[in-house]
Protein backbone atom coordinates (compact mmCIF):
# COMPACT_ATOMS: atom_id res chain seq x y z
CA UNK A 1 0.00 0.00 0.00
CA UNK A 2 2.91 2.38 0.76
CA UNK A 3 6.20 2.88 -1.07
CA UNK A 4 9.31 4.70 0.07
CA UNK A 5 12.93 4.18 -1.03
CA UNK A 6 15.45 6.40 0.72
CA UNK A 7 18.37 6.27 -1.73
CA UNK A 8 19.53 4.95 -5.07
CA UNK A 9 22.72 3.12 -4.02
CA UNK A 10 20.93 0.55 -1.92
CA UNK A 11 22.31 -1.35 1.03
CA UNK A 12 20.15 -4.18 -0.26
CA UNK A 13 18.89 -5.12 -3.69
CA UNK A 14 15.67 -6.94 -4.53
CA UNK A 15 16.86 -9.70 -6.85
CA UNK A 16 15.02 -9.87 -10.16
CA UNK A 17 13.63 -6.33 -9.82
CA UNK A 18 13.49 -4.68 -13.25
CA UNK A 19 14.46 -1.24 -11.97
CA UNK A 20 11.37 0.79 -12.88
CA UNK A 21 7.62 0.98 -13.20
CA UNK A 22 5.32 3.61 -14.74
CA UNK A 23 2.12 4.49 -12.89
CA UNK A 24 -0.50 7.26 -12.82
CA UNK A 25 -0.61 9.90 -10.07
CA UNK A 26 -4.28 10.69 -9.32
CA UNK A 27 -3.91 12.92 -6.27
CA UNK A 28 -1.97 13.88 -3.16
CA UNK A 29 -2.33 14.19 0.61
CA UNK A 30 0.02 16.51 2.49
CA UNK A 31 -1.10 15.06 5.83
CA UNK A 32 -0.52 11.40 4.99
CA UNK A 33 1.58 10.21 7.93
CA UNK A 34 5.18 9.17 7.42
CA UNK A 35 4.48 6.41 9.95
CA UNK A 36 2.51 4.58 7.30
CA UNK A 37 5.71 3.79 5.42
CA UNK A 38 6.81 0.75 7.42
CA UNK A 39 7.88 -1.37 4.49
CA UNK A 40 7.26 -5.11 4.41
CA UNK A 41 9.64 -7.18 6.58
CA UNK A 42 7.91 -10.39 5.48
CA UNK A 43 8.65 -9.64 1.85
CA UNK A 44 12.28 -8.83 2.70
CA UNK A 45 12.62 -12.20 4.42
CA UNK A 46 11.03 -13.91 1.42
CA UNK A 47 13.82 -12.45 -0.70
CA UNK A 48 16.50 -13.69 1.68
CA UNK A 49 17.07 -10.62 3.87
CA UNK A 50 16.78 -11.37 7.60
CA UNK A 51 17.97 -8.19 9.34
CA UNK A 52 16.96 -5.32 7.07
CA UNK A 53 16.57 -1.83 8.51
CA UNK A 54 13.60 -0.28 6.72
CA UNK A 55 13.86 3.55 6.66
CA UNK A 56 10.97 6.04 6.89
CA UNK A 57 10.53 9.51 5.37
CA UNK A 58 11.44 12.54 7.45
CA UNK A 59 8.14 14.33 6.76
CA UNK A 60 4.49 13.57 6.10
CA UNK A 61 2.93 13.73 2.66
CA UNK A 62 2.39 11.35 -0.25
CA UNK A 63 1.07 11.05 -3.77
CA UNK A 64 -1.97 8.88 -4.46
CA UNK A 65 -1.13 6.46 -7.28
CA UNK A 66 -3.26 4.30 -9.56
CA UNK A 67 -1.43 1.08 -10.37
CA UNK A 68 -1.94 -1.50 -13.13
CA UNK A 69 -1.60 -4.75 -11.13
CA UNK A 70 -5.33 -5.33 -10.64
CA UNK A 71 -7.62 -4.28 -7.80
CA UNK A 72 -6.23 -6.93 -5.45
CA UNK A 73 -2.88 -5.15 -5.19
CA UNK A 74 -2.43 -2.40 -2.60
CA UNK A 75 -5.53 -0.48 -1.61
CA UNK A 76 -7.94 -1.84 -4.23
CA UNK A 77 -5.33 -1.17 -6.89
CA UNK A 78 -3.98 2.12 -5.46
CA UNK A 79 -0.99 2.93 -3.27
CA UNK A 80 0.71 5.93 -1.63
CA UNK A 81 4.14 7.18 -2.73
CA UNK A 82 6.10 9.39 -0.34
CA UNK A 83 7.04 12.88 -1.48
CA UNK A 84 10.62 11.99 -0.50
CA UNK A 85 10.94 8.80 -2.54
CA UNK A 86 14.39 8.57 -4.13
CA UNK A 87 13.11 6.77 -7.24
CA UNK A 88 10.64 9.53 -8.01
CA UNK A 89 13.11 12.34 -7.30
CA UNK A 90 15.62 10.74 -9.67
CA UNK A 91 13.20 10.59 -12.63
CA UNK A 92 11.33 13.34 -14.40
CA UNK A 93 7.54 12.95 -14.58
CA UNK A 94 5.89 12.21 -17.89
CA UNK A 95 2.83 14.00 -19.27
CA UNK A 96 0.74 11.97 -21.73
CA UNK A 97 -1.50 13.73 -24.25
CA UNK A 98 -4.34 12.25 -26.31
CA UNK A 99 -3.27 12.62 -29.93
CA UNK A 100 -3.54 10.24 -32.90
CA UNK A 101 -6.45 7.82 -33.12
CA UNK A 102 -5.51 4.30 -34.35
CA UNK A 103 -7.70 4.47 -37.46
CA UNK A 104 -5.53 7.21 -38.96
CA UNK A 105 -3.24 4.47 -40.32
CA UNK A 106 -3.59 0.72 -40.96
CA UNK A 107 0.03 -0.43 -40.93
CA UNK A 108 2.90 0.28 -38.56
CA UNK A 109 6.46 -0.50 -39.63
CA UNK A 110 8.81 -1.14 -36.71
CA UNK A 111 12.12 -2.86 -36.06
CA UNK A 112 12.02 -2.17 -32.29
CA UNK A 113 9.11 -4.23 -30.84
CA UNK A 114 10.45 -3.72 -27.28
CA UNK A 115 10.22 0.09 -27.50
CA UNK A 116 12.63 2.52 -25.87
CA UNK A 117 15.04 0.73 -23.57
CA UNK A 118 17.92 3.23 -23.59
CA UNK A 119 19.14 6.35 -25.40
CA UNK A 120 21.91 6.86 -27.95
CA UNK A 121 23.49 10.10 -26.72
CA UNK A 122 26.20 12.17 -28.41
CA UNK A 123 27.57 15.68 -28.16
CA UNK A 124 27.33 16.27 -31.94
CA UNK A 125 24.48 16.09 -34.41
CA UNK A 126 23.86 12.61 -35.81
CA UNK A 127 21.36 10.72 -37.97
CA UNK A 128 19.50 7.54 -37.01
CA UNK A 129 18.02 5.37 -39.77
CA UNK A 130 15.57 2.47 -39.86
CA UNK A 131 15.04 0.53 -43.11
CA UNK A 132 11.72 -1.07 -43.99
CA UNK A 133 10.22 -2.94 -46.95
CA UNK A 134 6.61 -3.02 -48.14
CA UNK A 135 5.82 -6.74 -48.15
CA UNK A 136 2.10 -6.27 -48.71
CA UNK A 137 0.43 -7.08 -52.02
CA UNK A 138 -0.28 -3.47 -52.94
CA UNK A 139 1.36 -0.03 -52.76
CA UNK A 140 1.00 1.99 -49.57
CA UNK A 141 1.00 5.66 -48.63
CA UNK A 142 3.52 6.77 -46.01
CA UNK A 143 1.50 9.13 -43.78
CA UNK A 144 3.54 9.68 -40.61
CA UNK A 145 6.85 8.99 -38.85
CA UNK A 146 7.54 8.71 -35.12
CA UNK A 147 10.74 8.95 -33.10
CA UNK A 148 11.82 9.30 -29.46
CA UNK A 149 14.13 11.99 -28.12
CA UNK A 150 15.59 11.91 -24.61
CA UNK A 151 16.89 15.48 -24.42
CA UNK A 152 15.22 18.88 -24.37
CA UNK A 153 15.56 21.52 -27.09
CA UNK A 154 16.15 19.02 -29.88
CA UNK A 155 16.08 20.12 -33.51
CA UNK A 156 15.08 17.32 -35.86
CA UNK A 157 14.92 16.69 -39.60
CA UNK A 158 13.07 13.72 -41.05
CA UNK A 159 13.85 12.44 -44.55
CA UNK A 160 12.82 9.43 -46.62
CA UNK A 161 15.19 7.55 -48.94
CA UNK A 162 13.90 5.48 -51.86
CA UNK A 163 15.90 4.16 -54.83
CA UNK A 164 18.97 6.11 -53.76
CA UNK A 165 17.13 9.45 -53.59
CA UNK A 166 16.56 11.23 -50.27
CA UNK A 167 13.76 13.74 -49.68
CA UNK A 168 13.35 15.82 -46.52
CA UNK A 169 9.73 15.65 -45.35
CA UNK A 170 9.62 17.39 -41.97
CA UNK A 171 11.67 19.46 -39.56
CA UNK A 172 11.21 21.37 -36.33
CA UNK A 173 12.25 21.76 -32.70
CA UNK A 174 11.01 19.74 -29.72
CA UNK A 175 11.28 21.66 -26.47
CA UNK A 176 10.68 18.59 -24.33
CA UNK A 177 11.87 14.96 -24.49
CA UNK A 178 9.30 12.40 -25.56
CA UNK A 179 7.69 10.15 -28.16
CA UNK A 180 6.59 12.19 -31.19
CA UNK A 181 4.51 11.28 -34.22
CA UNK A 182 5.02 13.68 -37.13
CA UNK A 183 2.31 13.61 -39.80
CA UNK A 184 3.37 14.16 -43.40
CA UNK A 185 1.04 16.61 -45.10
CA UNK A 186 2.05 15.11 -48.42
CA UNK A 187 1.92 11.30 -48.45
CA UNK A 188 4.75 9.34 -50.08
CA UNK A 189 3.94 6.29 -52.19
CA UNK A 190 5.73 3.08 -51.18
CA UNK A 191 5.41 0.58 -54.08
CA UNK A 192 4.80 -3.10 -53.51
CA UNK A 193 8.12 -4.67 -52.54
CA UNK A 194 9.69 -1.22 -52.23
CA UNK A 195 12.46 -0.58 -49.71
CA UNK A 196 12.48 2.76 -47.90
CA UNK A 197 14.65 4.35 -45.21
CA UNK A 198 13.35 6.71 -42.52
CA UNK A 199 16.18 9.05 -41.46
CA UNK A 200 15.92 11.24 -38.35
CA UNK A 201 18.71 13.78 -37.83
CA UNK A 202 18.87 15.30 -34.34
CA UNK A 203 20.95 18.07 -32.82
CA UNK A 204 20.67 20.33 -29.80
CA UNK A 205 19.70 23.97 -30.15
CA UNK A 206 21.72 24.70 -27.00
CA UNK A 207 25.49 25.03 -27.60
CA UNK A 208 27.47 22.37 -25.78
CA UNK A 209 24.42 20.26 -24.92
CA UNK A 210 24.21 16.61 -25.94
CA UNK A 211 21.35 15.18 -27.98
CA UNK A 212 19.86 11.71 -27.97
CA UNK A 213 17.41 9.34 -29.61
CA UNK A 214 15.63 6.38 -28.05
CA UNK A 215 16.81 2.87 -28.92
CA UNK A 216 15.88 -0.75 -28.30
CA UNK A 217 18.75 -3.08 -27.45
CA UNK A 218 19.45 -6.51 -26.09
CA UNK A 219 19.95 -7.03 -22.37
CA UNK A 220 20.19 -10.54 -21.07
CA UNK A 221 17.31 -11.45 -18.80
CA UNK A 222 15.30 -8.36 -19.72
CA UNK A 223 15.16 -7.89 -23.49
CA UNK A 224 16.77 -11.16 -24.55
CA UNK A 225 14.35 -11.35 -27.47
CA UNK A 226 16.17 -8.56 -29.32
CA UNK A 227 18.32 -10.29 -31.92
CA UNK A 228 21.08 -8.86 -34.17
CA UNK A 229 20.00 -8.01 -37.71
CA UNK A 230 22.02 -6.51 -40.55
CA UNK A 231 21.06 -3.77 -43.01
CA UNK A 232 18.03 -2.41 -41.12
CA UNK A 233 19.35 -0.01 -38.45
CA UNK A 234 22.10 2.62 -38.83
CA UNK A 235 23.72 5.56 -37.04
CA UNK A 236 25.59 8.19 -39.09
CA UNK A 237 28.07 10.55 -37.40
CA UNK A 238 30.41 12.93 -39.21
CA UNK A 239 29.76 11.21 -42.54
CA UNK A 240 30.53 7.72 -41.18
CA UNK A 241 27.68 5.19 -41.08
CA UNK A 242 27.57 2.16 -38.80
CA UNK A 243 25.21 -0.81 -39.07
CA UNK A 244 24.18 -0.80 -35.39
CA UNK A 245 21.60 -3.53 -35.93
CA UNK A 246 24.52 -5.97 -35.96
CA UNK A 247 25.04 -4.99 -32.31
CA UNK A 248 21.32 -5.42 -31.45
CA UNK A 249 20.72 -1.66 -31.33
CA UNK A 250 17.61 -0.35 -33.09
CA UNK A 251 16.62 3.36 -33.04
CA UNK A 252 12.98 3.89 -32.03
CA UNK A 253 11.85 5.12 -35.46
CA UNK A 254 8.55 3.91 -36.88
CA UNK A 255 6.61 4.49 -40.10
CA UNK A 256 2.82 4.63 -40.43
CA UNK A 257 1.07 3.88 -43.72
CA UNK A 258 -2.36 3.44 -45.28
CA UNK A 259 -3.37 1.20 -48.15
CA UNK A 260 -3.70 3.26 -51.30
CA UNK A 261 -7.25 1.99 -51.90
CA UNK A 262 -8.71 2.06 -48.37
CA UNK A 263 -8.56 4.08 -45.18
CA UNK A 264 -10.21 1.46 -42.99
CA UNK A 265 -8.24 0.50 -39.93
CA UNK A 266 -6.99 -3.09 -39.79
CA UNK A 267 -4.48 -4.46 -37.35
CA UNK A 268 -1.22 -5.43 -38.98
CA UNK A 269 1.74 -7.40 -37.78
CA UNK A 270 5.21 -6.09 -37.15
CA UNK A 271 7.59 -5.89 -40.06
CA UNK A 272 10.59 -7.74 -38.71
CA UNK A 273 12.14 -9.05 -41.92
CA UNK A 274 15.39 -7.56 -43.19
CA UNK A 275 15.21 -5.36 -46.25
CA UNK A 276 16.67 -6.70 -49.52
CA UNK A 277 18.56 -3.54 -50.32
CA UNK A 278 22.01 -3.48 -48.73
CA UNK A 279 24.23 -0.56 -47.85
CA UNK A 280 27.98 -0.62 -47.55
CA UNK A 281 28.39 1.12 -44.21
CA UNK A 282 31.75 2.37 -43.06
CA UNK A 283 32.91 0.84 -39.80
CA UNK A 284 32.67 3.09 -36.80
CA UNK A 285 33.43 2.40 -33.15
CA UNK A 286 30.70 3.20 -30.64
CA UNK A 287 31.64 6.54 -29.00
CA UNK A 288 32.22 6.20 -25.29
CA UNK A 289 29.10 7.18 -23.38
CA UNK A 290 26.84 6.96 -26.44
CA UNK A 291 24.30 4.93 -24.48
CA UNK A 292 23.03 6.40 -21.23
CA UNK A 293 20.28 4.97 -19.08
CA UNK A 294 17.92 7.90 -19.07
CA UNK A 295 14.18 7.51 -18.56
CA UNK A 296 12.90 10.97 -19.37
CA UNK A 297 9.99 11.57 -21.71
CA UNK A 298 7.51 14.33 -22.39
CA UNK A 299 5.55 16.17 -25.03
CA UNK A 300 5.33 19.79 -26.09
CA UNK A 301 2.57 19.25 -28.62
CA UNK A 302 -0.88 18.90 -27.08
CA UNK A 303 -3.63 17.79 -29.45
CA UNK A 304 -6.60 15.48 -29.05
CA UNK A 305 -9.42 13.67 -30.78
CA UNK A 306 -12.45 13.68 -28.52
CA UNK A 307 -10.96 15.13 -25.32
CA UNK A 308 -9.92 18.49 -23.97
CA UNK A 309 -6.34 19.24 -24.93
CA UNK A 310 -3.75 20.04 -22.30
CA UNK A 311 -1.18 22.58 -23.41
CA UNK A 312 1.43 24.74 -21.77
CA UNK A 313 0.76 28.35 -22.62
CA UNK A 314 3.83 30.26 -23.81
CA UNK A 315 5.90 27.10 -23.44
CA UNK A 316 8.86 28.83 -25.04
CA UNK A 317 9.69 30.34 -21.63
CA UNK A 318 9.57 29.01 -18.09
CA UNK A 319 6.26 29.49 -16.30
CA UNK A 320 5.86 29.89 -12.55
CA UNK A 321 4.28 26.81 -10.92
CA UNK A 322 0.86 26.99 -9.32
CA UNK A 323 1.14 27.48 -5.56
CA UNK A 324 -2.41 27.78 -4.23
CA UNK A 325 -3.12 24.05 -4.17
CA UNK A 326 -5.32 22.27 -1.65
CA UNK A 327 -3.67 20.12 1.01
CA UNK A 328 -5.47 17.09 -0.37
CA UNK A 329 -6.86 16.15 -3.77
CA UNK A 330 -8.08 12.76 -4.96
CA UNK A 331 -9.52 12.06 -8.40
CA UNK A 332 -11.35 9.09 -6.93
CA UNK A 333 -13.68 11.60 -5.30
CA UNK A 334 -14.76 12.90 -8.73
CA UNK A 335 -15.99 9.48 -9.94
CA UNK A 336 -14.14 9.99 -13.21
CA UNK A 337 -11.48 7.31 -12.77
CA UNK A 338 -11.99 4.13 -14.77
CA UNK A 339 -11.51 0.75 -13.04
CA UNK A 340 -8.02 -0.43 -12.17
CA UNK A 341 -6.58 -2.64 -14.90
CA UNK A 342 -4.20 -5.57 -14.65
CA UNK A 343 -1.24 -5.63 -17.03
CA UNK A 344 -0.50 -9.22 -16.06
CA UNK A 345 2.89 -10.53 -17.22
CA UNK A 346 3.34 -7.85 -19.90
CA UNK A 347 5.90 -5.04 -19.70
CA UNK A 348 3.48 -2.41 -21.00
CA UNK A 349 2.95 -0.47 -17.76
CA UNK A 350 3.48 2.76 -19.71
CA UNK A 351 0.47 1.91 -21.89
CA UNK A 352 -1.78 1.39 -18.86
CA UNK A 353 -0.52 4.59 -17.19
CA UNK A 354 -1.03 6.70 -20.31
CA UNK A 355 -4.47 5.24 -21.00
CA UNK A 356 -5.56 5.98 -17.42
CA UNK A 357 -4.67 9.65 -17.99
CA UNK A 358 -6.58 9.84 -21.28
CA UNK A 359 -9.64 8.02 -19.92
CA UNK A 360 -9.90 10.36 -16.95
CA UNK A 361 -9.40 13.38 -19.16
CA UNK A 362 -12.27 12.34 -21.41
CA UNK A 363 -14.52 11.47 -18.47
CA UNK A 364 -13.94 14.83 -16.77
CA UNK A 365 -15.00 16.66 -19.94
CA UNK A 366 -18.22 14.77 -20.45
CA UNK A 367 -16.77 12.41 -23.02
CA UNK A 368 -16.80 14.95 -25.83
CA UNK A 369 -14.93 18.08 -26.86
CA UNK A 370 -16.49 21.44 -26.20
CA UNK A 371 -15.81 24.79 -27.84
CA UNK A 372 -13.34 23.49 -30.37
CA UNK A 373 -12.41 25.58 -33.44
CA UNK A 374 -14.19 24.80 -36.69
CA UNK A 375 -11.66 26.47 -38.96
CA UNK A 376 -8.52 28.58 -39.35
CA UNK A 377 -8.31 31.88 -41.18
CA UNK A 378 -4.91 32.67 -42.69
CA UNK A 379 -3.74 36.17 -43.58
CA UNK A 380 -2.71 34.84 -47.01
CA UNK A 381 -3.66 31.77 -49.03
CA UNK A 382 -0.99 32.47 -51.66
CA UNK A 383 2.30 34.34 -51.53
CA UNK A 384 4.89 35.15 -54.18
CA UNK A 385 8.42 35.77 -52.95
CA UNK A 386 11.08 37.36 -55.19
CA UNK A 387 14.73 36.86 -54.23
CA UNK A 388 17.03 39.69 -55.37
CA UNK A 389 20.74 40.45 -55.29
CA UNK A 390 20.26 42.75 -52.27
CA UNK A 391 17.85 40.35 -50.53
CA UNK A 392 18.93 36.77 -51.32
CA UNK A 393 16.88 35.50 -48.35
CA UNK A 394 13.33 36.65 -47.66
CA UNK A 395 11.26 36.05 -44.47
CA UNK A 396 7.60 35.05 -44.84
CA UNK A 397 5.24 36.28 -42.13
CA UNK A 398 1.71 34.91 -41.64
CA UNK A 399 -1.11 35.27 -39.15
CA UNK A 400 -3.45 32.39 -38.27
CA UNK A 401 -6.75 32.91 -36.43
CA UNK A 402 -9.03 30.20 -35.06
CA UNK A 403 -12.69 30.46 -36.03
CA UNK A 404 -15.82 28.98 -34.50
CA UNK A 405 -14.57 28.95 -30.89
CA UNK A 406 -14.88 31.63 -28.24
CA UNK A 407 -12.48 30.02 -25.76
CA UNK A 408 -10.66 27.09 -27.40
CA UNK A 409 -9.00 24.53 -25.16
CA UNK A 410 -5.69 25.41 -26.83
CA UNK A 411 -4.85 28.63 -28.65
CA UNK A 412 -1.69 27.20 -30.17
CA UNK A 413 -1.19 26.93 -33.95
CA UNK A 414 1.28 24.31 -35.24
CA UNK A 415 3.13 25.05 -38.50
CA UNK A 416 4.56 22.56 -41.00
CA UNK A 417 5.93 22.79 -44.54
CA UNK A 418 5.84 20.40 -47.51
CA UNK A 419 6.92 20.58 -51.15
CA UNK A 420 10.38 21.90 -52.09
CA UNK A 421 11.37 22.04 -48.42
CA UNK A 422 15.06 22.50 -49.29
CA UNK A 423 14.20 25.93 -50.71
CA UNK A 424 13.12 27.27 -47.29
CA UNK A 425 14.10 27.29 -43.63
CA UNK A 426 11.30 26.73 -41.12
CA UNK A 427 11.76 29.37 -38.41
CA UNK A 428 8.60 28.89 -36.31
CA UNK A 429 6.98 25.54 -35.56
CA UNK A 430 4.13 27.09 -33.58
CA UNK A 431 2.42 30.38 -32.78
CA UNK A 432 -0.57 31.58 -30.78
CA UNK A 433 -4.05 32.42 -32.08
CA UNK A 434 -3.94 35.74 -33.94
CA UNK A 435 -0.17 36.12 -33.56
CA UNK A 436 1.78 37.39 -36.58
CA UNK A 437 5.02 35.40 -36.84
CA UNK A 438 7.88 34.97 -39.35
CA UNK A 439 7.14 31.33 -40.12
CA UNK A 440 9.88 30.59 -42.64
CA UNK A 441 12.68 32.09 -44.71
CA UNK A 442 12.84 31.67 -48.49
CA UNK A 443 16.33 30.61 -49.61
CA UNK A 444 16.08 29.62 -53.28
CA UNK A 445 13.45 29.15 -56.03
CA UNK A 446 10.78 26.55 -55.34
CA UNK A 447 7.15 25.99 -54.35
CA UNK A 448 6.13 25.00 -50.82
CA UNK A 449 2.86 24.61 -48.95
CA UNK A 450 2.79 26.08 -45.45
CA UNK A 451 0.08 24.50 -43.29
CA UNK A 452 -1.34 25.81 -40.02
CA UNK A 453 -3.08 23.25 -37.79
CA UNK A 454 -5.11 23.86 -34.66
CA UNK A 455 -3.45 22.35 -31.62
CA UNK A 456 -6.89 21.71 -30.13
CA UNK A 457 -7.97 19.71 -33.19
CA UNK A 458 -5.24 18.77 -35.66
CA UNK A 459 -7.85 18.01 -38.32
CA UNK A 460 -8.63 21.74 -38.54
CA UNK A 461 -6.06 23.18 -40.95
CA UNK A 462 -5.46 25.95 -43.47
CA UNK A 463 -2.68 26.25 -46.05
CA UNK A 464 -0.78 28.93 -47.94
CA UNK A 465 1.05 28.19 -51.20
CA UNK A 466 4.36 30.05 -51.41
CA UNK A 467 6.04 30.44 -54.80
CA UNK A 468 9.67 31.54 -54.62
CA UNK A 469 11.43 32.99 -57.66
CA UNK A 470 14.74 34.79 -58.20
CA UNK A 471 15.08 38.13 -59.98
CA UNK A 472 16.59 37.42 -63.41
CA UNK A 473 18.13 39.53 -66.17
CA UNK A 474 15.39 41.27 -68.16
CA UNK A 475 17.37 43.55 -70.50
CA UNK A 476 20.68 43.01 -72.32
CA UNK A 477 22.73 45.10 -74.76
CA UNK A 478 26.20 44.78 -76.35
CA UNK A 479 28.71 47.56 -76.87
CA UNK A 480 29.82 48.15 -79.56
CA UNK A 481 27.00 46.78 -81.69
CA UNK A 482 29.43 46.28 -84.61
CA UNK A 483 33.14 45.55 -84.65
CA UNK A 484 35.67 45.53 -87.53
CA UNK A 485 39.00 43.74 -87.12
CA UNK A 486 41.92 42.74 -89.27
CA UNK A 487 42.84 39.10 -89.42
CA UNK A 488 44.82 38.21 -86.29
CA UNK A 489 43.57 41.18 -84.24
CA UNK A 490 41.48 41.02 -81.05
CA UNK A 491 38.60 43.15 -79.86
CA UNK A 492 36.35 43.49 -76.80
CA UNK A 493 32.55 43.29 -76.57
CA UNK A 494 30.89 44.47 -73.36
CA UNK A 495 27.43 43.36 -72.14
CA UNK A 496 25.15 45.56 -70.05
CA UNK A 497 22.42 43.74 -68.04
CA UNK A 498 19.36 44.97 -66.18
CA UNK A 499 17.84 45.30 -63.67
CA UNK A 500 20.53 45.92 -61.11
CA UNK A 501 18.70 43.67 -58.60
CA UNK A 502 19.12 40.55 -60.76
CA UNK A 503 20.46 37.64 -58.70
CA UNK A 504 22.50 36.01 -61.47
CA UNK A 505 24.04 38.30 -64.13
CA UNK A 506 26.16 35.68 -65.86
CA UNK A 507 26.46 36.34 -69.63
CA UNK A 508 26.99 33.50 -72.09
CA UNK A 509 28.78 34.34 -75.38
CA UNK A 510 28.58 32.49 -78.71
CA UNK A 511 29.80 33.02 -82.31
CA UNK A 512 27.88 31.62 -85.26
CA UNK A 513 31.19 31.41 -87.23
CA UNK A 514 34.03 30.76 -84.80
CA UNK A 515 36.33 30.01 -87.74
CA UNK A 516 35.98 33.70 -88.70
CA UNK A 517 35.65 35.39 -85.29
CA UNK A 518 35.93 33.48 -82.01
CA UNK A 519 34.62 34.84 -78.67
CA UNK A 520 35.56 33.74 -75.14
CA UNK A 521 33.56 33.76 -71.86
CA UNK A 522 34.53 37.40 -71.18
CA UNK A 523 33.46 38.81 -74.57
CA UNK A 524 36.99 38.97 -76.04
CA UNK A 525 36.86 38.49 -79.84
CA UNK A 526 39.72 37.05 -81.90
CA UNK A 527 39.73 37.56 -85.71
CA UNK A 528 40.61 34.24 -87.36
CA UNK A 529 39.95 34.75 -91.08
CA UNK A 530 38.21 37.10 -93.46
CA UNK A 531 34.43 37.25 -93.41
CA UNK A 532 31.54 38.15 -91.10
CA UNK A 533 30.29 36.56 -87.88
CA UNK A 534 27.41 37.25 -85.51
CA UNK A 535 28.26 37.27 -81.81
CA UNK A 536 25.30 36.42 -79.50
CA UNK A 537 25.12 37.19 -75.78
CA UNK A 538 22.54 35.52 -73.48
CA UNK A 539 21.65 36.26 -69.85
CA UNK A 540 18.51 34.90 -68.23
CA UNK A 541 15.80 35.24 -70.88
CA UNK A 542 17.44 38.26 -72.56
CA UNK A 543 19.40 38.02 -75.86
CA UNK A 544 21.57 40.56 -77.75
CA UNK A 545 23.81 40.37 -80.82
CA UNK A 546 26.77 42.20 -82.40
CA UNK A 547 28.22 41.96 -85.91
CA UNK A 548 31.96 41.36 -86.40
CA UNK A 549 33.66 41.94 -89.77
CA UNK A 550 37.13 40.49 -90.29
CA UNK A 551 39.31 41.88 -93.09
CA UNK A 552 41.77 39.55 -94.78
CA UNK A 553 41.97 36.23 -96.58
CA UNK A 554 39.01 34.01 -95.78
CA UNK A 555 39.40 30.48 -94.51
CA UNK A 556 39.66 27.69 -97.14
CA UNK A 557 36.18 26.49 -96.25
CA UNK A 558 34.37 29.14 -94.21
CA UNK A 559 31.09 28.11 -92.67
CA UNK A 560 32.02 24.41 -92.68
CA UNK A 561 29.41 23.74 -90.05
CA UNK A 562 26.66 25.62 -91.92
CA UNK A 563 24.15 24.13 -94.40
CA UNK A 564 26.30 25.62 -97.22
CA UNK A 565 29.19 23.25 -96.57
CA UNK A 566 31.08 22.23 -99.74
CA UNK A 567 29.87 25.11 -102.00
CA UNK A 568 32.77 27.24 -103.36
CA UNK A 569 31.79 30.87 -102.84
CA UNK A 570 35.07 32.78 -102.69
CA UNK A 571 36.38 34.07 -106.13
CA UNK A 572 39.98 34.03 -104.96
CA UNK A 573 39.71 30.35 -104.03
CA UNK A 574 38.08 29.58 -107.43
CA UNK A 575 40.89 31.31 -109.33
CA UNK A 576 43.54 29.44 -107.39
CA UNK A 577 41.86 26.14 -108.14
CA UNK A 578 41.62 26.91 -111.89
CA UNK A 579 45.29 27.82 -112.01
CA UNK A 580 46.19 24.53 -110.43
CA UNK A 581 44.11 22.56 -112.91
CA UNK A 582 45.71 24.37 -115.90
CA UNK A 583 49.16 23.57 -114.57
CA UNK A 584 48.20 19.93 -114.22
CA UNK A 585 46.93 19.85 -117.83
CA UNK A 586 50.16 21.43 -119.10
CA UNK A 587 52.26 18.78 -117.37
CA UNK A 588 50.12 16.00 -118.80
CA UNK A 589 50.41 17.49 -122.38
CA UNK A 590 54.17 17.73 -122.13
CA UNK A 591 54.40 14.11 -121.11
CA UNK A 592 52.24 13.10 -124.09
CA UNK A 593 54.47 14.95 -126.59
CA UNK A 594 57.56 13.18 -125.27
CA UNK A 595 55.94 9.86 -125.99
Amino acid sequence: VNLYVDKNNYDYEIKGHDGGHIVTIVGWDDAYSKENFKGCPELAKAWGYEDVSIPQPESDGAFIVKNSWGDNAGEQGYFYLSYEDAFMLNNNPTVYMADDMPDNYNHQYINDPYGTFDFWTLGDAFTATERFVNEKEAPELLKAVSFVTGTANTRYEISVTQNGETKKVAEGVKKYPGFYTERLNQSITIPQGGTFDINVRVESTVPGQSTSIGVSLRKEGTTSGVQPRSDVAFITLNGMTEDVGKKTIFPNIRAYTCDVNTHAYTESGINTEAADQKTEAASQTLPEGALQNVEITGEDTASVNGAVALSIKDSGSAQAPARDLPARFDLRDTSTLTPVRNQGATSACWTFAATACVENNIARTGGFATDYPTGISLSDSEKNVLLTKDAPEQPVTLTARLTGADSPSSTRINWSVTGDVDSVRLDSTFSQNGESVPVLTALKPGVVTLTAASDADMTVTASCTITITAQGVETLSISPAALTLNKGETGKLTAQTGPESAVNKTVLWESDHPEIANVDADGNVTAISGGKATITAKAGTAVATAEVTVKGTPAINPGADSPKTGIIQDSTLSAALCAGLLALFAICGLAYKKQ
